[in-house]
């Protein structure tokens, strides 16, 4: 939900931003390539260039300013709490960041494949229950 309200909210503002003949103009195809690579490289701990300042920007800093930038977009299709959602999953890692690090400590400990497999998928199935209550108590 959180990446259908990142997309959704930039497509609404770039549908206003040309309507109002203010689109941005496009950064350079060797920025985004350069970045797309870095993003896969680095994941949350990237620092990508900045097409406007130059130079490079912290992940956390770029999500903070997107974040910002996409409030009132957000706003107006009901999704801010979906989009203010990628500064937690920039800070804290997705889901598959922890079932990586769950998998990684429980070979640690000493558990077979099969076993740290399997606990992997009990902390999801954890995780969507949890998740579950918490959407039906709203």
């Amino acid at each position: 939900m959180c990446i259908v309200a990142l997309y959704a909210s930039f497509v609404r503002q770039l549908m206003w931003q040309d309507r109002e003949g203010e689109l941005p103009p496009d950064p350079p195809t060797e920025m985004i390539a350069e970045n797309r690579w870095l993003a896969q490289r680095y994941g949350v701990w990237v620092f990508l260039g900045d097409p406007v300042a130059g130079g490079r920007m912290d992940i956390n800093d770029h999500t903070a300013q997107l974040v910002e930038d996409l409030a009132e977009d957000a706003l107006a299709l009901g999704c801010e709490s979906e989009l203010r959602r990628t500064l937690r999953i920039v800070r804290d890692g997705a889901g598959a960041d922890r079932q990586l690090d769950h998998y990684r400590l429980r070979r640690l400990q000493g558990d077979e494949e099969c076993q740290a497999l399997h606990s992997v998928v009990e902390l999801m199935v954890s995780e969507t229950d949890k998740s579950c209550g918490a959407a039906s108590d709203r």
